[in-house]
């Protein structure tokens, strides 16, 4: 689970500006039926994500698994963003 929510606060960032290699740790999530697929899919505040490739439908790594969102999805969440690998 990530750690200082309330210092990361002022810096979260939507997951679709994680450039490639960057990491970052979910914060927030909006959009209802759209949450709780994420939860499903093993994306839930405190999940730790690595961008894998950016763009109008981006790859994503979650735990061991990789995952394909569009864009516009990927807005709706928001990260406090690590470094990059």
């Amino acid at each position: 689970m990530c750690t200082n929510k309330v210092d990361t606060v002022i810096n979260l960032i939507p997951l679709s500006f994680l450039k490639p290699g960057q990491r970052g740790c979910v914060q927030i999530m909006s959009g209802g039926d759209f949450s709780r697929r994420l939860s499903e899919l093993g994306i839930s505040s405190g999940s730790h994500v690595e961008m894998v490739r950016p763009g109008k439908t981006c790859i994503l790594r979650v735990d061991n698994c990789k995952l394909c969102l569009r864009e516009c999805e990927t807005s709706c969440i928001l990260v406090s963003a690590g470094e990059e690998n």
